[in-house]
C-alpha cells in the first residue's frame, strides 16, 4: 500500500501539489469559522427549574414548591444528581443529565412534568420556570450603565433600569446565539397604589376592594366587527391606564349619600419600584444598572461575543445623551490572552523543533521539508476540528507538540538523506525506494503516539470534557502528519533532494560532541551491568516515594486576570447596608491596591436567578490592570491574600473568599457551590446539622491551606411570624386565605393591573405605604376584612419576630448542609486528607449523619478513579503492540522498560518544580509513555538488523547498534522534548494548565534517553546470553556416570554426530524469509539497463504528441501598386495541415515504436531478475553447505577433544586421534572456503541491488514442484514473441508513415486587404482608400511531384524488416532450445535426487550406523568409521548441489515460459 501511495506521489507531483493547496484552503476557511474559548466548557448537562414566590419563607418554599417539583422530575430518565435550594422568595431546582443527553428532549421532558405539577402549587404562590439554555461559560459579556456628570441629575437608577430593560436587553435578544439578558440593579417601575391603614379604616374599605376595583376597570377589550354593506368596522373597547390620572380615576366605593369614592380619594397613586431583591454598584460611586449576556449552550463563544459587540455599539446610538454601555468582564479579553499563549508556545515550539531538525540533518532543504509538514499538518488538525465539532482552546490546542507530529516526516527524510549519500545525481525511483523502505517503520511510531492517545477519549465527566478535546487534536494531527509524510514529503524529496548534497559540519561536530560523551559512558555500564541496573532500580524507588509526596489537585488554576471576591454580612443585612459595604470595600481596593482597574459589586440575585444569592451576599467583581504594571505582588495568591487582610481589617464582621468569576460559576454550577471544596454534611434536622457544620467548619480553618472557611448558615433569619388563631377566626368567619391576602397585598404588593406606555407594559401594583411597612406593629395593626367588618390582624393572629431557616439545600432528596473552603498555598488532596484525619479523631460526625467531599476534590478523585483504568489500559495497548510487532515477550518487555525509566525523570521533575500531580500532569505521563518505547524500538531493531546481517558477537551488535542508532535517538528525544519547552517554561496566561503536562513529558524524555540508551543495551545483553544458555542446555548430551568405557562414551560421541548427519535435509524453501518482490522492485530502479529501457518508453510516451505537427503559419504581407497607382495593403496568414492519413499514421507509429520499447522493458526486466533469482539459489546452496559441515564440525571438535583425553589415558591409539584431528581441520578448511563464496555471492548480490545492507539478500523462497512447473508452461512466454511483433509492427508503421508523404499537403489561408480607387457596383460608383478592408478565403494544395526519395526509404525499410525478422526468429529458436534443455535437466536432476535420496543416501547412512557399532566393538579401526562418515557427508553435499542444479534450471524454465 504504502509503495502505490509514495510511487504516485512522486509521478504525479502536480495532483500532491493541488492536495497540498486544499489542505491550505480547507484548514484556513476552518480556522476562521474554528469556535474559539479559553477553556473547555465543562458545565455538566443540567436543567434549573426556578420559581419565585416573594411572599413565602424558606420552609414554605421547600414545602409548596421545591419538593413538589423534585418528586415530578425524579421520574425523567438518565437523571445522574437532583439537588436544590429554598430561600426566602426563591427555589431553584438543579437537574443533571447524563453527558450526551439532548439536553432540548431532556428540558421538553421537564417541561411536561411541570405541567402536571403546577396543578398542585397555586398560581399565587410561583409558576415553575426552566431557566434559560446556558452554562458556566454563559457569561460572555457583563455591563454597566453609566452617566456622565452633566446628566446624573436627569437620569436615577430607575430610569437606568427602565433603559436597560426596554433598549438595551430588548436589542441583544435578537443576537444569535444570545440564550437571555439577566437585568441586574436599579429599580424595576412600576405604578404603586400606596394606601395608609387609617384611610382604609375611615372609609371602611379594604385593600381586596381597591384590588377589585383596579383589576375591573384596567383591560382592553372587542366585540369582532359589524357590517356596513361592502365595509365593515372592527368593535374596540379601550379602558387600559394609560396615566397616573387614569387608575386615581377608578371609583372603589359609595358613600351612604352617594358620592364616588375614587382611588384618589384613599390612595396615592404614584411612580414606584418593584421590591428588589439585588442591587448593582460601580466602584465607590453608587448603585447603577446594567446586565449579564447569556450565551446558548454550544454556540461560538468568539462569534457571539463580536456579534454582541457590534449590536451594543449600535444600541449605544439609540441611547439618550448621557448615557453609556460601559462593560467590565468581556470573555474576549481572556480569550485573546489564552490563545495569545498557544499561539505563542505553538510557535515558538515549531521554531525550536525546525532548528533542532535542521542541526540534526544537517540540510537546510530537508529541514525545510520537514518543517513545511509542521502548519500543513496544523491545518489538517484544525479543519477536522472544525469538521467534528472540537473548539479551539487552552486545552485542544494547548498539548500539540510538533517534535511528535513531524516524527515520522522526520524518519522518511533522514532515510532518503542516508541512502542519497555519495550519489551525485539520485532518481526518482531511489527516493521512491528509499521512502517505501522506511515508510512502514515511520508508520508504527505514529501508530505508537495515536494508540497512547486513544484511551484518553474513553475519560468521562470533566476531565473527559478538559483532555478528550486535546487528545483529539493530537490524533488529528498525527493523522495529517501521517498523510503528508506518506505523499507530500516523498513528493518534495524527489524534486529537491535529487542531488547528494554535503551536510554542515556543525551538525556532524554536534553529535560527534553527543557521542564522545555517550560511548564511555556506554562502556563502563557495559563492564558494570550489576551496579547500573541496581542504580536504575534504586531511582525509580526514589521516583515513587517521591511520588508519594508530591500531593495532588484536579487541574491547576487558570488565572482569568480578575477575581471574584465573594462578600458576606450577617444574615438578615438589609439590602442598603450590603450596598454601603460594597461601596466600602471597593473604595479601599481602588485606592490601596493600584492593580485593581475597576471593581462592580453584583448584590443578591438578577433578574434570572441563575446564581442564587440572599441580599446579605455580594460578588465584587475586581478588574485587574496588565501584571506588568503590579506593584504590590507578582503573583495572583500573593495579590490576594493581600487584599484579604486588607478588608478583613478595614471592614471587620464581614466575610471575604477570593475566586475568580469563572472558576466560581463553574463550581457553583457543577457542585452547588462557590469554594474549589465543599463538604456536604446529610441529615434531616437542620439544628443538628447546623452545630456539626459549625465544628467542621473549626476543625477546616486550622488546617494549612484551607482558606475562606465559610460555614452555610441555615439559620438566624429575622421573620415576623403570623400565627392564626383558629377561634379568633371562628369568631369573626374570616379564614386564613382572608389573612394570607390581606398581608401579601399589603407589604409584598399585588399586581391588580397595567399601565401601558408605547409598547411598555408596567405593573400596577397595590401595597401599603412605605411609612406603614416598617415596623411589628405595623403588622399587628393591619386591617383584615371579615364578615363581621374590619378587624386588626393581631385580633386574629399571634404576631411576634422570630429566627427561622436562612435556606434549605437538598441534595438527592435529602437536606443537607455545606462547608466549603479555598486552597491556596497547598494541593488539594493533602489538605482535603488532613481534614479528614482530623475530623476522624474528633469524632464530631454523629450516627445518622453522613459526609460528602465535594468541588475539585470530588473532580479530582473521580479522574484518579478513571486515570487508574486509562493509564493501564495505554499501557497494556503498548504492550501488545509490541508484541504484534516483534512477536517474542522478552523482547516486548525489553522495550517496555522504557516505560518506568521515563516515569523517573516525569517525577523529578514535578518534585524539582514544586508541582503536585494534577490530571494534567497525569496526561503527561499517558503521551510520555508512548514516546519512550520509541527509542527502545529504534535500538532494538538496529540490534535485530546487524543479527541477519551476519553479527554473532553480542556486545560486537549493542556497541555498533547504539553508535548507528545514536544520531536518530537524540534527535527523537530532542524534538520531542523540545518542542513542549515553551510549554513548560511560559507565564503567559493560561500556562498553568500547560505547564504539567510539558514538565512531565520533557523530564520524562531526559531521563528516558539517558537510561534507554545505557539500561537497555545492558538488559538486551542479558536476554540473549541467556537464551544462548537455554539453546545449549537443551542441544548439548551429557555423558554417562562413572564406570562408563572409553568405547561406551566414543560411541554416544559417534551417534550423537551419526544423528545430527542422520536428520531430515531440509529443502532450499527453509532458508531464512526472502522478499523476491522488494528486490525485483530495487533492480527496475538501480539496473542500468532497465533504466535506460524505462527512459526509452518515457520519452516515446511524450512525444507522442510529437506526430501532430501542422508545421509554420505563414504571415504575409503585400505593399504597393497591386490594384492601382495608388498603393495598398495585403495581409495574408496561410497554414499548411498535412493530409488526415499522414497525421494517424505519425501517432500510430509512435505507438509501434512505444509499445516495441515497452517489450523490451519487460526483457530487461526478466534478465535482470533472473539474473538475481540465479545469484540468490547459489548463496542458499552454500549457506545449505555451511549448515552442513557446521553440524559436523561442532561434533567432530567435541569428539576429538574427548578421544585426546582418553588417548592420553591409553585406551586409544594415537593414530585413530590423528585421524580425527585430520577430519577436523579438513572439515574447517572446507567451511573457510565455502565462507568466501558466500562472501563473494553476497557482494554480487548487493552489487547488483547497489545497497550495501545485508536485509536486502535475506528472505525464503520455495522451490515449485516440477511437475506443476512443466504442466503449467509448456510454451514459451508471450513476452519474447510479444517483443518480436512489436519490433516488426514498429518497422511496418515507419514504412507506413514514409508512404503517406505520397499525399499532398492542404493550404488554407485568409486575407485582409485594401483596394483603393473607383468602383461601380449595380450603377453605383463608390470610391475606397485603405482605410476600407477586403477579406476573403485562400485554398490550395502542395503535391509531392519528386518522390525517387520515398521510393528508396521504403525499400531500406523493407531489407531492415526482413532482417529483423530472421533475427527474432533466430532469438526464438533459441529460447526453444534452451527451454527445452532446461526440461531435460529438470527431468535428470529429479531422477538423480530420487536415485540419491531412495537409495545413495539410505546406504550411506546404514555404512555409519554399521562402521560406528563395529568400531565400537573393536572390529575395525577409525579409518573405516571415518571413510563412512566422508561417504555419507559427501553424499549430502552432492544432494544439495543437485537441488541447487534443479532449482537454477527451474528458474531458467520460470524466466523463459511465465507470462
Amino acid at each position: 500500500m504504502y509503495d502505490r501511495i509514495i510511487s504516485a506521489s512522486i509521478r504525479h507531483p502536480l495532483m500532491v501539489g493541488i492536495g497540498t493547496l486544499a489542505i491550505i484552503i480547507w484548514g484556513t476557511f476552518a480556522l476562521l469559522r474554528l469556535p474559539v474559548d479559553a477553556v473547555p466548557d465543562i458545565t455538566n448537562n443540567q436543567v434549573q427549574v426556578v420559581t419565585t414566590s416573594p411572599s413565602l419563607a424558606p420552609q414554605e418554599v421547600e414545602r409548596y414548591v421545591t419538593v413538589p417539583v423534585e418528586l415530578a422530575v425524579a421520574t425523567v430518565p438518565d437523571i445522574v444528581e437532583l439537588r436544590s435550594i429554598s430561600r426566602f422568595g426563591l427555589s431553584v431546582v438543579t437537574i443533571v443529565f447524563r453527558d450526551g443527553v439532548d439536553i432540548h428532549r431532556a428540558r421538553s421532558q421537564i417541561d411536561q412534568r411541570l405541567a402536571d405539577v403546577a396543578e398542585s402549587i397555586p398560581t399565587t404562590i410561583g409558576v415553575p420556570m426552566m431557566a434559560p439554555i446556558t452554562t458556566g461559560l454563559g457569561e460572555i459579556f457583563q455591563y454597566v450603565l453609566r452617566v456622565d456628570e452633566a446628566h446624573k441629575h436627569v437620569y436615577d437608577n430607575m430610569e437606568l433600569r427602565t433603559i436597560q430593560d426596554r433598549i438595551v436587553r430588548r436589542g441583544v435578544l435578537g443576537v444569535p446565539g444570545v440564550a437571555d439578558v439577566s437585568s441586574f440593579g436599579g429599580y424595576v417601575r412600576q405604578t404603586e397604589i400606596a394606601v395608609r391603614v387609617d384611610v382604609l379604616a375611615t372609609r371602611g374599605i379594604t385593600i381586596a376592594d381597591i384590588a377589585t376595583a383596579v383589576d375591573r376597570n384596567s383591560r382592553n377589550g372587542g366585540g369582532a366587527y359589524i357590517e356596513r354593506g361592502r365595509n365593515l368596522a372592527y368593535v374596540r373597547t379601550e379602558g387600559a391606564f394609560e396615566s397616573l390620572d387614569d387608575v386615581r380615576a377608578v371609583a372603589v366605593d359609595t358613600t351612604s349619600d352617594g358620592a364616588v369614592i375614587t382611588i384618589a380619594d384613599i390612595a396615592d397613586v404614584r411612580n414606584g419600584s418593584a421590591i428588589r431583591y439585588g442591587a448593582l454598584t460601580v466602584d465607590d460611586v453608587g448603585e447603577t444598572a446594567g446586565g449579564i449576556v447569556l450565551m446558548m449552550k454550544g454556540a461560538n463563544s468568539s462569534a457571539v461575543i463580536h456579534a454582541v459587540k457590534e449590536r451594543m455599539t449600535e444600541i449605544s446610538r439609540s441611547l439618550p445623551a448621557g448615557v453609556s454601555i460601559e462593560p467590565f468582564l468581556d470573555r474576549t479579553d481572556l480569550v485573546d490572552r489564552a490563545i495569545s499563549t498557544v499561539t505563542r508556545n505553538l510557535v515558538e515550539g515549531a521554531l525550536i523543533v525546525i532548528g533542532v531538525l535542521v542541526l540534526m540533518l544537517g540540510n537546510m532543504r530537508a529541514g525545510i521539508i520537514v518543517a513545511s509538514v509542521i502548519p500543513l499538518s496544523m491545518l489538517i488538525a484544525i479543519g477536522c476540528m472544525d469538521l467534528f465539532g472540537v473548539s479551539g482552546n487552552l486545552m485542544s490546542l494547548g498539548a500539540i507538540d510538533f517534535g511528535l507530529i513531524v516524527d515520522g516526516a522526520v524518519i522518511v527524510v533522514e532515510h532518503v538523506l542516508h541512502a542519497l549519500h555519495g550519489k551525485r545525481q539520485a532518481t526518482k525511483d531511489d527516493i521512491r525506494f528509499a521512502a517505501t523502505d522506511i515508510r512502514r517503520s515511520a508508520a508504527f511510531g505514529e501508530v505508537v503516539i495515536l494508540i497512547v492517545y486513544l484511551p484518553i477519549l474513553a475519560l468521562e465527566g470533566i476531565e473527559g470534557k478538559m483532555f478528550a478535546p486535546m487528545a483529539q487534536t493530537v490524533i488529528f494531527a498525527i493523522i495529517g502528519a501521517f498523510v503528508l509524510s506518506t505523499t507530500y514529503v516523498p513528493m518534495m524529496a524527489s524534486i529537491f533532494l535529487r542531488r547528494s548534497h554535503s551536510t554542515w559540519s556543525f551538525a556532524e561536530k554536534f553529535v560527534d560532541l553527543i557521542r564522545r560523551a555517550y560511548v564511555p559512558a556506554r562502556n563502563v555500564a557495559l563492564r558494570k551491568p550489576a551496579i547500573v541496573v541496581v542504580m536504575s532500580v534504586l531511582a525509580l524507588g526514589v521516583a515513587v516515594f517521591l511520588f508519594t509526596r508530591l500531593g495532588a489537585e484536579f487541574i491547576p488554576q487558570l488565572d482569568e486576570g480578575d477575581f471574584a471576591v465573594e462578600t458576606r454580612l450577617p444574615t438578615g443585612t438589609s439590602l442598603s447596608a450590603t450596598v454601603d459595604v460594597a461601596m466600602e470595600a471597593s473604595r479601599i481596593l481602588t485606592t490601596k491596591f493600584p492593580e485593581v482597574e475597576r471593581v462592580v459589586g453584583k448584590i443578591g440575585t438578577s433578574e434570572i436567578p441563575l446564581d442564587p444569592m440572599p441580599i446579605e451576599v455580594g460578588d465584587l467583581i475586581v478588574v485587574l490592570k496588565p501584571k506588568d504594571e503590579w506593584q504590590t505582588a507578582f503573583d495572583r495568591v500573593a495579590l490576594a491574600s493581600a487584599m484579604e487582610r486588607e478588608l478583613s481589617q478595614q471592614l471587620p464582621g464581614v466575610e471575604f473568599g477570593f475566586q475568580q468569576p469563572i472558576q466560581m460559576r463553574f463550581n457553583e454550577l457543577l457542585t452547588g457551590a462557590r469554594q474549589d471544596v465543599v463538604i456536604k454534611i446529610f441529615g434531616d434536622d437542620m439544628t443538628t446539622l447546623q452545630q456539626i457544620a459549625s465544628e467542621v467548619g473549626r476543625i477546616a480553618a486550622d488546617v494549612p491551606g484551607a482558606t475562606d472557611v465559610w460555614v452555610e448558615p441555615v439559620e438566624g433569619l429575622p421573620q415576623i411570624s403570623i400565627r392564626t388563631l383558629r377561634p379568633a377566626l371562628a369568631a369573626f368567619s374570616a379564614t386564613v386565605d382572608d389573612v394570607d391576602r390581606t398581608v401579601s397585598a399589603a407589604f409584598a404588593g399585588t399586581t391588580v393591573g397595567w399601565m401601558f406606555a408605547n409598547d411598555q407594559r408596567i405593573d400596577v401594583v397595590v401595597r401599603l405605604d412605605s411609612t406603614e411597612r416598617r415596623g411589628l406593629d405595623d403588622v399587628r395593626l393591619l386591617p383584615i376584612p371579615t364578615a363581621k367588618g374590619i378587624v386588626p390582624l393581631q385580633e386574629l393572629a399571634d404576631v411576634r419576630e422570630i429566627e427561622g431557616p436562612n435556606q434549605i439545600q437538598r441534595e438527592g432528596t435529602r437536606r443537607r448542609i455545606a462547608v466549603g473552603f479555598n486552597i491556596r498555598g497547598r494541593d488539594v488532596q493533602s489538605v482535603v486528607q488532613d481534614v479528614q484525619t482530623r475530623i476522624a479523631a474528633e469524632g464530631v460526625i454523629p450516627p445518622g449523619t453522613s459526609l460528602q467531599y465535594g468541588g475539585q476534590f470530588e473532580n479530582l478523585s473521580r479522574a484518579l478513579a478513571r486515570l487508574e483504568l486509562v493509564v493501564p489500559l495505554s499501557l497494556l495497548l503498548i504492550f501488545l503492540l509490541l508484541l504484534w510487532t516483534f512477536h517474542d515477550v522478552g523482547t516486548a518487555a525489553l522495550i517496555f522498560t522504557a516505560v518506568p525509566l521515563a516515569s523517573i525523570g516525569g517525577v523529578a521533575a514535578l518534585w524539582s518544580r514544586n508541582m503536585p500531580f494534577s490530571i494534567s500532569a497525569g496526561i503527561g505521563f499517558i503521551a510520555l509513555f508512548g514516546v519512550a518505547v520509541l527509542n527502545g524500538i529504534v535500538l532494538l531493531r538496529s540490534f535485530a538488523s546487524l543479527r541477519q546481517a551476519g553479527r554473532t558477537s553480542i556486545y560486537r551488535i549493542v556497541i555498533e547498534g547504539t553508535s548507528t542508532r545514536l544520531r536518530p535517538v537524540v534527535m527523537t528525544a530532542l524534538v520531542a522534548s523540545l518542542g513542549f519547552l515553551p510549554m513548560a517554561i511560559s507565564t503567559g496566561d493560561g500556562a498553568e494548565v500547560q505547564r504539567p503536562l510539558a514538565t512531565v513529558v520533557i523530564g520524562g524524555l531526559v531521563t528516558s534517553t539517558l537510561l534507554t540508551l545505557v539500561v537497555l543495551p545492558i538488559l538486551y545483553v542479558f536476554l540473549w546470553k541467556r537464551r544462548e544458555r537455554r539453546s545449549s542446555s537443551t542441544t548439548s548430551s551429557s555423558t554417562s556416570s562413572s564406570g562408563t568405557t572409553p568405547s561406551a562414551t566414543a560411541a554416544i560421541f559417534l551417534m550423537v554426530l551419526v544423528s545430527s548427519m542422520l536428520l531430515p535435509s531440509n529443502d532450499l524453501a527453509a532458508a531464512p524469509e526472502y522478499d523476491r518482490r522488494r528486490a525485483h522492485e530495487r533492480l527496475d530502479s538501480v539496473d542500468i539497463s532497465v533504466r535506460r529501457a524505462r527512459a526509452r518508453v518515457s520519452e516515446l510516451t511524450a512525444s507522442r504528441l510529437s506526430a501532430v505537427d501542422l508545421g509554420p503559419t505563414v504571415l504575409r504581407a503585400m505593399y504597393g501598386q497591386y490594384n492601382t497607382a495608388v498603393n495598398d495593403l495585403n495581409i495574408t496568414v496561410e497554414q499548411t495541415f498535412p493530409f488526415p492519413t499522414r497525421l494517424a499514421a505519425g501517432v500510430d507509429a509512435i505507438d509501434a515504436e512505444t509499445d516495441a520499447a515497452a517489450s523490451q522493458l519487460r526483457l530487461e526486466q526478466r534478465r535482470i531478475r533472473a539474473v538475481y533469482d540465479s545469484l540468490w539459489i547459489t548463496l542458499i546452496g552454500f549457506q545449505r553447505q555451511q549448515e552442513e559441515i557446521d553440524s559436523l564440525l561442532v561434533i567432530a571438535q567435541r569428539l576429538t577433544t574427548t578421544l585426546q583425553a582418553q588417548q592420553q589415558a591409553g585406551a586409544l591409539r594415537r593414530l585413530d586421534v590423528l585421524q580425527v584431528e585430520r577430519t577436523t581441520n579438513l572439515l574447517a578448511y572446507r567451511r573457510s572456503e565455502i565462507q568466501n563464496n558466500i562472501l563473494e555471492t553476497e557482494f554480487a548480490l548487493r552489487t547488483l541491488l547497489d545497497v550495501d545492507e545485508a536485509s536486502f539478500i535475506t528472505g525464503p523462497r520455495e522451490l515449485e514442484e516440477l511437475s506443476t512447473t512443466i504442466e503449467g508452461s509448456s510454451t514459451l512466454s508471450l513476452a519474447y514473441a510479444d517483443a518480436a511483433t512489436t519490433a516488426l509492427s514498429s518497422i511496418r508503421a515507419q514504412r507506413h508513415v514514409v508512404t503517406q508523404n505520397r499525399l499532398p499537403d492542404i493550404i488554407v489561408g485568409v486575407f485582409d486587404q485594401s483596394l483603393s480607387g473607383d468602383q461601380t457596383i449595380s450603377g453605383v460608383t463608390t470610391t475606397y482608400d485603405r482605410s476600407d478592408r477586403f477579406r476573403g478565403v485562400t485554398f490550395g494544395i502542395s503535391v509531392p511531384l519528386w518522390q525517387r526519395h520515398i521510393s528508396a526509404q521504403l525499400e531500406a525499410i523493407d531489407v531492415r524488416t526482413m532482417m529483423v525478422s530472421e533475427e527474432q526468429q533466430r532469438t526464438l529458436r533459441c529460447m526453444d532450445r534452451r527451454q527445452l534443455a532446461a526440461r531435460q535437466r529438470i527431468t535428470a536432476y529429479i531422477t538423480m535426487l530420487r536415485s540419491l535420496q531412495d537409495s545413495v543416501l539410505p546406504h550411506a547412512e546404514e555404512s555409519v550406523n554399521l562402521a560406528t557399532l563395529a568400531w565400537s566393538s573393536g572390529d575395525v579401526s577409525w579409518a573405516d568409521v571415518a571413510a563412512a562418515l566422508e561417504g555419507l557427508h559427501s553424499t549430502r553435499l552432492f544432494i544439495i548441489d543437485t537441488r541447487v542444479r534443479l532449482a537454477h534450471s527451474i528458474t531458467e524454465l520460470r524466466t523463459l515460459t511465465q507470462p
